[in-house]
């Protein structure tokens, strides 16, 4: 999902399972939902945000978590309607009723 620039050939791919002390990059990426949602104190933000605006894979990363995070938001701001709302706790405590096998 994160494209390397090629100077950064020699680093692993984000994705890949690293030590988050070993790696800055993967401590980056773990901290980045936390920065996302203003989560982090000001020295912990403060140091994301520079190496962001140093790194290229990880500022692309930050932007697909704050797109991803804006549709999802988008996508929860309607509510079911109540029909579904009642058939759907209808069906739940029908399923409680039911002797589990």
């Amino acid at each position: 999902m994160t494209h390397l620039q090629p100077d950064d050939e020699a680093r692993p791919e984000l994705g890949q399972h690293t030590h988050a002390e070993d790696d800055p990059c993967a401590a980056a990426v773990e901290r980045l939902w936390s920065y996302v949602d203003h989560e982090l104190d000001v020295s912990e933000a403060d140091e994301l945000r520079e190496h962001l605006a140093e790194c290229t894979p990880c500022l692309e990363e930050y932007g697909i978590d704050v797109v991803l995070k804006t549709v999802v938001r988008r996508g929860c701001q309607e509510s079911a309607p109540e029909t579904l709302r009642v058939r759907i706790h209808q069906t739940l405590l029908r399923g409680e009723a039911e002797p589990q096998v």
